[in-house]
């Protein structure tokens, strides 16, 4: 089998554009186009324009070289191309991206098309249920191609090591993952040795998610003869994330992202935690309350922050330390571009092994008049080199059709400036309504941005925990402002009752994004307050990550969770001559269920039953907008204007609604 064996980098020179051969290593510094950008040879910078020939045949070897074929190759292909009917050029590529080691590369599978032919001619690609090992094999419309099963077993580990003398030398690398050990055998030259390594996983690797957080532990030594050279381990988990029918899934599962923003607040110290103890209470506090995923505001945390995340099930979301607006611009050329790109490189150096580390955007919110342009090329860069994690170009916009899912604020029952004129306001109570007519514009999964942002009266008790480096000056104008006005004795009234509406608003937001078909989750302002940009009370919890007294943590996971039954009730408010009607369904992101429990429960007051039922469900599988069935209520037993209250249970997991007769 013919190939070319010469250095590929010559190749892209020689056509003076990146033909991305050599997979990553395209898309770093040392890519030779970034530093030679003229032909090879010596007098590869003393060329004069070409003819018009000239300029065809360099086209045809362009295409050659992109695709890894030769000549001879090449030339029956286009004899192919012109026996078929319609233009030539159209039938030429249509044949070359119809190549098995093409489409390897198309899918994923491969960081380069030489990598993908290595992988075909080595026997990991099956065709239809079925080896095939010719990279030229012509793959036609309808053909499933897919890795072999064995092969997906198969670990690629990348390492770098570098030999400080100035010979070759012989080297072991000794890899150890639980009960199972692999020797590679190297020739390492002077210098830094990129390598990859293909390792095989054991069977009885479990899968990481927020239910089960499995981690395990790869060491690798290295070894000349006996001596022992160096040791490393790396914590990890086993876990895939992938958009399937436009919907999130982690492990081929449909998954539901309940998250808040982490602002780096940190009241006491001033700097983010680095131990992994307080990483773990706040982290832990997040679970009590139903979360399962944190966005990191224009910031990354720390080690600690991710070592505890792993260990929790966590889902994060990192930002490459920028929110480009208003002050700064990106994609017009200034140091902030630069910056963010080699942020970016930074973070997934250090953090990219984490399974928590499971998003990453450029930061939030971004302006700039090539900022669009800018920010597809970044995500499609680490699309194409990172298929680890998702991502998106920014959290909040723009909506890009290269984002794997998208940060959109749309979907909320507030919107900014809406004044009377939101859902809430504007209409009378309801929680019939969700978000599908705005997202299905879109072929992407959606994550609402910066949902709620409810305030609550400031809790002047808090006052008293600033014993560290600052001071809630804020809180000391308000309760100045509460005294000056004579209304002083109703501080803990006003907190108290903005509290409450305050949950009202959340659970309403929340249930609206779990009611929406396909909807990949939300992010909360904050599940905590915000006290860095001006005052920001917006959290159910203060910036200590504590109660403020008027909602608990069992309380908030009744509409927070991974199963959540709910309700679509068209009048919250009627009168005793009509019937009180609600469609009841769950969202079941936890696990499929067989024969669960489902009842219901209408109760006054004092807690007194006045009607109950139940639906008989044979299974519940994962994903939201599955039907229980449909309660009537007949208000005509109602003779005194009351309060009631809807309860819905299943599986043990219960949501309630009150509604007024």
């Amino acid at each position: 089998m013919a190939r070319y064996t010469e250095a590929v980098c010559r190749q892209c020179r020689r056509e003076g554009q990146k033909l991305f051969l050599k997979g990553d290593r395209c898309y770093t510094d040392k890519c030779a186009m970034n530093s030679r950008a003229f032909a090879p040879g010596q007098h590869g910078q003393g060329r004069s324009k070409s003819s018009e020939y000239g300029q065809q045949l360099r086209e045809k070897q362009k295409a050659k070289r992109f695709y890894g074929v030769l000549e001879s190759q090449f030339r029956g292909y286009f004899e192919m191309a012109e026996r078929r009917p319609g233009q030539t050029g159209e039938n030429l590529l249509a044949i070359l991206e119809s190549r098995l080691d093409n489409v390897v590369y198309r899918l994923g599978f491969a960081m380069s098309r030489a990598e993908a032919r290595q992988m075909v001619s080595h026997g990991h690609i099956t065709v239809n249920g079925r080896k095939v090992n010719i990279p030229s094999y012509q793959v036609k419309p309808g053909m499933v191609v897919a890795l072999k099963e064995s092969s997906r077993s198969i670990e690629k580990i990348k390492a770098n090591i570098c030999n400080t003398t100035s010979k070759r030398q012989k080297i072991d690398l000794i890899f150890r993952l639980k009960d199972t050990e692999t020797t590679r055998s190297y020739t390492i030259q002077p210098g830094d040795n990129k390598l990859e390594i293909n390792l095989p996983m054991p069977k009885d690797i479990k899968v990481w998610d927020e239910f089960n957080p499995n981690l395990y532990t790869l060491t690798c030594t290295l070894q000349k003869g006996k001596e022992q050279l160096d040791h490393r381990e790396i914590t990890f988990g086993c876990r895939t994330w992938s958009i399937q029918n436009d919907q999130l899934t982690l492990n081929g599962h449909p998954v539901f992202l309940r998250g808040t923003l982490h602002c780096a607040s940190f009241p006491l110290t001033g700097y983010p935690a680095t131990d992994k103890e307080e990483w773990l209470r706040e982290l832990r506090i997040c679970k009590q309350y139903g979360i399962n995923h944190i966005r990191f505001h224009s910031w990354c945390p720390p080690e600690a922050a991710f070592q505890a995340a792993d260990e929790l099930g966590i889902y994060y979301m990192i930002e490459c330390s920028s929110w480009a607006n208003q002050s700064s611009a990106i994609g017009d050329g200034k140091p902030i571009d630069d910056f963010i790109r080699q942020e970016a490189e930074r973070i997934v150096n250090a953090y990219g092994n984490h399974p928590s580390f499971c998003m990453m955007a450029y930061g939030n919110e971004p302006t700039g008049k090539h900022s669009n342009d800018y920010l597809t090329q970044f995500v499609s860069y680490w699309k194409e080199n990172d298929s680890r994690r998702l991502y998106t170009s920014a959290a909040g916009w723009p909506n890009l059709p290269v984002n794997d899912f998208l940060s959109d604020s749309n979907p909320r029952i507030q919107q900014w400036g809406a004044g009377v004129t939101s859902i809430i306001n504007a209409q009378p109570p309801s929680t019939t309504y969700d978000w599908s007519g705005y997202t299905n514009k879109f072929h992407q999964p959606f994550v609402s941005h910066e949902i709620g942002q409810w305030c609550a009266y400031p809790n002047f008790r808090e006052m008293q925990k600033y014993t560290g480096v600052y001071k809630a000056r804020n809180f000391e104008i308000f309760q100045e402002r509460l005294k000056e006005n004579g209304l002083i004795q109703l501080a803990d009234s006003f907190l108290l009752a903005s509290g409450k509406l305050q949950t009202l608003c959340y659970k309403a937001d929340i249930e609206a994004a779990l009611r929406t078909p396909g909807f990949g989750g939300f992010q909360l302002l904050g599940l905590n307050d915000f006290p860095g940009q001006g005052t920001a009370l917006v959290g159910s919890l203060d910036v200590f990550w504590e109660e403020k007294g008027y909602v608990t943590a069992k309380e908030y996971s009744r509409f927070c969770n991974s199963l959540v039954p709910l309700a679509r009730i068209p009048k919250l408010v009627l009168e005793n001559d009509e019937n009180f009607d609600a469609t009841i369904e769950v969202a079941n992101f936890y696990r499929p269920l067989q024969h669960p429990q489902a009842i219901w429960t209408i109760r006054n007051v004092s807690g007194k039953t006045l009607a109950q039922g139940s639906f008989n469900i044979k299974q519940l599988d994962l994903g939201n907008c599955q039907p229980l069935g449909h309660i009537t209520f007949d208000l005509a037993s109602i003779h005194k204007a009351c309060q009631l209250k809807l309860v819905v249970t299943v599986d043990g997991r219960s949501n309630n609604w009150d509604f007024w007769v």
